[in-house]
């Protein structure tokens, strides 16, 4: 009976790079940093419709640099002594839950409702009673609720039809080849 050593078990000849953890494994950090740099976006565009003292706060409330900032610090386009994350906007806790909140409802119902009349209205029916509960009563939540509607239907069928175009090239391309053979 032959004994391989144990460098020679493997057909592949490596060594595996210990690190100690596999975490990484488990984490969607670019769908995080999307997401957050999202939610700067909208309160930006809710700041455009009223601002006072209390919302500029709420809309700069993170100070600390966490793994699902990376993307807005990075794309950061000033420096603010204030804030790592120049002029862009990073809300409260809250805003970020609240706005997880209602896209958690948006994918559940929009493949349902999507081939029906008013979507956005259906849309609105549903998320509206999603709480959320900000410092200034002066805060336009509908401003915010119809915003956060028309930029994941925009956003959802404009990746629909990414994929839809992709997908035919791809037919295309195969039918072109076998026409030329």
């Amino acid at each position: 009976m032959n004994v391989l050593a144990p460098e020679e078990k493997h057909i592949f000849k490596f060594k595996s790079l210990q690190v100690g953890t596999v975490d990484y494994s488990k984490l969607n950090i670019p769908e995080a940093n999307a997401y957050t740099y999202v939610c700067g976006y909208l309160m930006k565009k809710c700041l455009e419709i009223h601002s006072c003292q209390v919302c500029v706060d709420y809309a700069n409330c993170q100070k600390t640099i966490d793994k699902s900032f990376l993307l807005s610090f990075f794309k950061s386009y000033s420096s603010n002594n204030d804030s790592n994350f120049g002029k862009l906007l990073m809300p409260h806790n809250d805003f970020y839950n609240y706005i997880l909140k209602l896209e958690n409802i948006f994918i559940e119902q929009f493949p349902i409702i999507a081939i029906r009349d008013n979507v956005g209205y259906l849309l609105n029916d549903f998320l509206c009673n999603v709480r959320f509960n900000h410092p200034c009563e002066l805060f336009n939540k509908q401003f915010l609720m119809k915003l956060f509607i028309r930029f994941r239907i925009f956003s959802s069928v404009k990746f629909l039809n990414r994929t839809m175009l992709s997908e035919t090239k791809r037919k295309n391309r195969k039918l072109s080849i076998l026409k030329h053979l």
